[in-house]
């Protein structure tokens, strides 16, 4: 048996083609690894696929679709709830951001709502503010709390950079908190 290398980012019916080709190709049967599963040019495509996924090609076709299909209607009940969030985040910035920023915020909320995190950025910001201006703790409890909060988010390295530049704009001492979660200021200082 002939092994053959699976190309990084090559999905099942890629891999299961080059090994039927890499068979006609040698005049034996071929194999390779993917994600540590043995696929073997003998197989049919929905041996590799109950090898890989537990299921047939049909199945995993039929559980992408029914994903797809849900994420469009979520998609559309979140657009169709737009201008009611829009008002949401307008109103619950009030007291929370800062105050000279309240004409941009309510500029920008609809464009947050109708991008990529649908108002996760908005939601974030708002409750760092929040903590940030709990004034009966220290300051430095409250940027402590507030980059806790930040890093306990589970951001990607887009939200994470977008929230921070919110917080920067809106948020009482923001400046700080951006500051301190892109250098992670306290993880270093705890070690």
């Amino acid at each position: 048996m002939r092994e053959i290398e699976f190309y990084a980012g090559e999905n099942i019916d890629n891999s299961m083609a080059r090994l039927y080709q890499m068979e006609k190709k040698f005049g034996e049967t071929c194999f390779g690894k993917f994600n540590g599963h043995e696929l073997l040019s003998t197989d049919n495509i929905d041996d590799a696929y109950q090898k890989v996924l537990g299921r047939t090609k049909a199945e995993f076709d039929k559980e992408l679709k029914e994903e797809r299909e849900e994420y469009e209607r979520e998609l559309a009940e979140h657009k169709a709830r737009i201008p009611e969030l829009t008002e949401k985040y307008r109103n619950e910035a009030r007291g929370v951001i800062l105050e000279d920023e309240y004409e941009y915020w309510d500029k920008i909320v609809p464009v947050r709502l109708n991008d990529l995190y649908r108002g996760m950025e908005l939601e974030n910001t708002l409750e760092l503010c929040r903590i940030m201006r709990k004034e009966e703790l220290p300051y430095d409890d409250r940027l402590r709390a507030a980059y806790d909060f930040f890093m306990a988010s589970g951001h990607s390295g887009m939200s994470a950079s977008l929230v921070a530049s919110m917080v920067s704009r809106f948020c009482p001492n923001g400046s700080d908190l951006a500051d301190a979660v892109r250098s992670f200021r306290f993880e270093k200082s705890q070690q």
